[in-house]
C-alpha cells in the first residue's frame, strides 16, 4: 500500500507537496471528532472518516489520471523537440534542457529536474532512470529508455523511433479518450450511487430519536452493515469500469 501510494503521488505530481500529505493524514481524524461531537455515534463517525479518506484516495486518483492525459496529449511535442534537436546534433542533455525551459509543457518541471541532477554531478543514465517515477507512463518510459540507450551506446535510429513513438501515440490517443470518457461518466454516476444513503444517514442522524436508533446495538450493525458493503460497491466500481491501459513493463 505504502508502495502504491507514493507512485501515485509521484504520478499526480504530488510527491513533494508536504501540504497534501499532512492534509490527507489529519483530515479524517478531524471528520471523525466533529462527527462523533455533532452525533455521538462512533459508527457514523468512523464511516464519515473512512469515507473522507476514500475520497482523499479518489481525488488522488483523478489528478494521477489527469495529469498522465496531459502529459500523453503533449508527449509527441516533447519527441519531436527530441527528435529536431537530434537532427541538428544537439547533445541529449541539452535537448532536455531545452524542455526543461519550455514555459508551454507540464513535463518542464521534470526535464529540469533530471538536468539539475546531472549538474550536479549525478550520471545522465541515473538522472533519466529517475524521470521514470515521475511520468508514471509506460509510453514515457519507452522514450527514456530509449534516451539511456542512445546515451550508452550512441545515436543509430534514433530519430526514427522517436517518430514511429509519436505517430502511435496520436494514433492510440483520440481512441482512448473516447473510452476514458464513457467510463468516467459510469463510474461517476455509481460513486455517487454509494454515497446517496450516507448522506440521508446523516439527514436522518440530526433528529435525536434517530440518533439513539443508530446507537443501538441493531443500529450499530445497520451501519457496519452499510459500510462494508459501500466498500464492496466502491472496489467492483473500481474493478469493472476500469480502463486497461499499457502496462509498465519498463518501469
Amino acid at each position: 500500500m505504502t508502495s502504491w501510494l507514493r507512485q501515485r503521488l509521484e504520478e499526480a505530481g504530488l510527491a513533494d507537496s508536504a501540504k497534501f500529505k499532512f492534509i490527507y493524514c489529519v483530515l479524517p481524524i478531524v471528520i471523525f471528532v466533529v462527527v462523533q461531537d455533532l452525533f455521538e455515534i462512533w459508527l457514523l463517525s468512523s464511516s464519515a472518516s473512512v469515507a473522507t479518506a476514500a475520497l482523499e484516495l479518489e481525488y488522488l486518483n483523478v489528478k494521477a489520471r489527469s495529469r498522465g492525459r496531459l502529459i500523453q496529449e503533449e508527449w509527441p511535442t516533447v519527441l519531436e523537440s527530441l527528435e529536431s534537436a537530434a537532427q541538428s546534433s544537439i547533445s541529449l542533455l541539452d535537448s532536455m534542457r531545452d524542455l526543461g525551459e519550455s514555459t508551454n509543457l507540464l513535463v518542464a518541471s521534470d526535464f529540469a529536474f533530471a538536468c539539475d541532477l546531472c549538474d550536479r554531478g549525478v550520471s545522465l543514465d541515473t538522472a533519466l532512470a529517475q524521470l521514470k517515477p515521475r511520468f508514471g507512463l509506460a509510453m514515457c518510459d519507452s522514450t527514456v529508455e530509449t534516451l539511456r540507450v542512445v546515451n550508452d551506446s550512441g545515436g543509430a535510429g534514433f530519430v526514427a523511433a522517436l517518430r514511429q513513438q509519436a505517430k502511435s501515440i496520436r494514433d492510440d490517443s483520440a481512441l482512448f479518450q473516447q473510452i476514458a470518457a464513457k467510463q468516467g461518466w459510469v463510474r461517476g454516476t455509481a460513486k455517487v450511487a454509494v454515497a446517496a444513503p450516507w448522506l440521508i444517514v446523516i439527514l436522518l442522524a440530526t433528529r435525536n430519536e434517530n440518533a439513539q436508533a443508530y446507537s443501538s446495538v441493531q443500529g450499530s450493525l445497520l451501519l457496519l452493515a452499510g459500510l462494508v458493503a459501500s466498500m464492496l460497491a466502491i472496489r467492483l466500481i473500481s474493478l469493472i469500469g476500469a480502463i486497461d491501459e499499457q502496462r509498465r513493463v519498463l518501469a
